[in-house]
């Protein structure tokens, strides 16, 4: 990915987004300017939600991010560091070759945002992005 492209996409959104819905457990009411800065840099179309394409563009544009060598995997300690040392990604990792492919990363992604999406109306409104940061 190109420098232009980082500068595109916000990094700091990029970063910050990806830990909206993973990551060590914080004390209540922490993280509340964190999910703001995340919703706003991932509602790109400002419609006020998060749909499943935003999120989807992200999640890509964040695994790409990790991976340093541009071999079209990462491996659990890369993308840990990217998504806020969540230590979760791992749990990516479906077919135990240690190292993870886009679509199991986007994968692990999406089971977060369908934990997250608490209407189920399929995108995630500025609320439950709080409550995912508020129980993570």
């Amino acid at each position: 990915m190109s420098a232009g492209a980082l500068r595109g996409i916000g990094m700091a959104g990029l970063v910050v987004l990806a830990g909206a819905l993973a990551g060590p457990p914080r004390p209540a009411g922490a993280g509340s300017g964190e999910a703001a800065a995340a919703f706003r840099e991932t509602d790109r179309n400002r419609d006020g939600f998060v749909d499943r394409g935003e999120f989807h563009e992200r999640a890509v544009e964040l695994f790409f991010f990790a991976d340093r060598d541009r071999d079209g995997f990462a491996t659990a300690p890369e993308l840990d560091r990217v998504v806020l040392g969540s230590g979760g990604c791992a749990a990516a990792d479906t077919d135990g070759d240690g190292r993870i492919s886009l679509a199991e990363f986007v994968e692990l992604r999406f089971a977060r945002y369908r934990a997250a999406d608490a209407d189920g109306d399929g995108r995630l409104s500025r609320a439950e992005v709080e409550a995912s940061y508020a129980t993570r």
